[in-house]
């Protein structure tokens, strides 16, 4: 399932997922990213982003436009790195349930192009 919103201002698409795990009840994945279409428009599908809910950032502090350097120092190194995306993952067994969570970016002349976030929380 899945919810997407449009920043038209700022020429952004955000949307917000959930697979089988996450059900109707949790959000346990995002997307976002920059839109190359100049025409940006809000749809019935993808209607605007309420103004409450800006400024969008994941993880309080990185978002589309980023600089590629900041990232960096947020994050550090990749685990890997595909031409132009950073794939971070994070697989850990915390007590008595198993996390894995990525972040993929892509990075278009240095700034932060688009975002893939997913979390899992099992047991």
């Amino acid at each position: 399932m899945w919810v997407c919103y449009t920043l038209p201002e700022a020429r952004q698409r955000l949307w917000l997922t959930s697979s089988e795990i996450g059900g109707r009840q949790y959000i346990n994945g995002a997307t976002a990213e920059v839109v190359t279409d100049l025409s940006v428009r809000v749809t019935p599908d993808c209607p605007a982003l309420p103004p409450r809910y800006r400024p969008v950032r994941f993880g309080s502090d990185l978002w589309l436009g980023d600089r590629s350097a900041r990232l960096a120092k947020r994050l550090g190194q990749p685990t890997d790195i595909y031409g132009p995306v950073r794939l971070y993952a994070y697989e850990k067994p915390q007590s008595r349930f198993d996390v894995s969570s990525i972040l993929a970016v892509r990075l278009n002349g240095g700034r932060i192009v688009a975002l893939y976030a997913s979390h899992l929380t099992t047991n």
